[in-house]
């Protein structure tokens, strides 16, 4: 039987290899040590460099440099009946 952490590592290592361009992940660094974490940052880096998409909901780190988030296009976008862009989410 694997553990939580061997069986969060092996979704993602099969998460890397389908090619699809976008991935949707919830709470993927959940159970994953400081080593797999930083995997896992560089993988989802590279998928975004390769022009790939990611969606990502979290409420940890996840090791990920705040300079390879790119949300300006999304920050800019303002809806007039409800003002700033941020409080479309909340």
């Amino acid at each position: 039987t694997l553990s939580a952490g061997q069986k969060r590592r092996l979704g993602l290592a099969r998460l890397m290899v389908t090619g699809r361009s976008i991935w949707v992940l919830d709470e993927p660094t959940v159970s994953l040590d400081t080593d797999a974490v930083a995997l896992f940052a560089a993988a989802v880096t590279a998928h975004l460099n390769a022009n790939g998409s990611a969606l990502i909901a979290t409420h940890i780190d996840l090791g990920l440099d705040a300079g390879s988030l790119d949300l300006a296009p999304y920050r800019s976008a303002t809806d007039l009946r409800i003002g700033a862009s941020d409080e479309a989410f909340l």
